[in-house]
């Protein structure tokens, strides 16, 4: 399983580091489905990839 954690932590650092956009696109996603408005979506999205991008990926 640890095995397992570590391959997405690397995943999600690489994607980070190379498709920043498209990884707050999907974060963006991921809020308006959890019922967000769309600016308020954005914002959110935004701040949190701000503040530790990596850690919110893996929340």
């Amino acid at each position: 399983m640890a095995f397992i954690a570590k391959a997405d932590l690397i995943k999600e650092q690489y994607e980070l580091s190379n498709n920043a956009d498209r990884e707050l696109i999907e974060l963006t996603r991921i809020y308006e489905q959890r019922g967000l408005g769309p600016t308020l979506v954005h914002q959110v999205a935004v701040a949190l990839t701000r503040h530790n991008a990596l850690e919110t990926r893996l929340a």
